[in-house]
């Protein structure tokens, strides 16, 4: 946790030290290093194929297996498009509010926080497809 203040306020120094000297305002966007060249909906269809889903199942209801496509999605769409806004990340998912996707950000972390066993082999499948998928790009 220490890291991440010390990384925001390098960020913060950066911005200021590039807008002073162009006299423009400026944003840093801190991404992984593995960023994938891909959309994000591409991403959401590796995810979704990870766990023997579809596209369609974005949308479905509110049994456990849809919800931690949800969870999946938002977190890792989150991790690798740290860009990309809530709202849009929620319309991905069918119009959701964005409220929504930082509710299933919390419970994926809650989940994998806790160690709970189906979540974590389920994150495991999509982060190993999502690796894979970056790679092949």
């Amino acid at each position: 946790m220490e890291h991440e203040f010390l990384i925001k306020g390098i960020i913060k120094a950066a911005e200021m030290a590039i807008a002073e000297l162009t006299n423009k305002e400026v944003v840093l966007i801190v991404k992984p290093m593995d960023s994938p060249a891909g959309k994000p909906e591409e991403m959401m269809r590796v995810i979704a194929l990870a766990l023997e889903l579809t596209m369609d199942d974005y949308f479905e209801g509110r049994q456990r297996k849809y919800v931690d496509l949800r969870c999946l999605a938002a977190l890792f769409i989150n991790r690798y498009y740290a860009h990309l806004p809530l709202k849009k990340t929620s319309q991905l998912m069918g119009g959701l509010d964005h409220t929504s996707i930082i509710n299933y950000m919390t419970r994926a972390k809650h989940y994998l926080g806790s160690n709970e066993d189906v979540f974590c082999d389920k994150y495991e499948k999509v982060k190993t497809a999502i690796a894979q998928w970056i790679k092949e790009q």
